[in-house]
């Protein structure tokens, strides 16, 4: 039941009033998934596919433009799981392999490709899965 002097009411109404938001991003973001017609194991092994042609040619801007593509074509709302991918494949890898996947996932927040919040959320996403 609501107070008699409306204070619940005007608490509803400014937290309703505001879109829901944190360093995981806000609500569009955290409920954003994969294209009805793709699974979890395709739409890594594109993303795979992606950070293995870099780490074979090391063009960070060739890799940079697929996946500004990759992302505006297909993933928009799941590029938390491509940090994911480039976290796990760093750490199968050489020293310089990991430095040329950090500096890919600098230059993709340069670019605005991964934001903030997509790169916590697939450290948070990595990190619950540790075994």
């Amino acid at each position: 039941m609501g107070s008699e002097d409306g204070t619940d009411q005007v608490t509803s109404s400014i937290l309703g009033a505001r879109p829901r938001s944190s360093s995981l991003g806000d609500e569009e973001a955290l409920g954003g998934g994969l294209p009805a017609n793709w699974t979890l194991e395709e739409f890594q092994k594109r993303v795979r596919g992606i950070l293995d042609s870099y780490l074979l040619s090391g063009e960070v801007e060739e890799a940079v433009r697929s996946f500004q593509d990759f992302a505006v074509r297909e993933a928009s709302g799941f590029l938390d799981e491509v940090a994911v991918c480039a976290l796990r494949t760093a750490l199968e890898q050489t020293d310089q392999q990991r430095s040329r996947i950090a500096e890919l996932l600098r230059r993709l927040h340069e670019e605005n490709i991964l934001d903030q919040a997509s790169l916590a959320r697939g450290f948070a996403k990595l990190v619950c899965t540790w075994e």
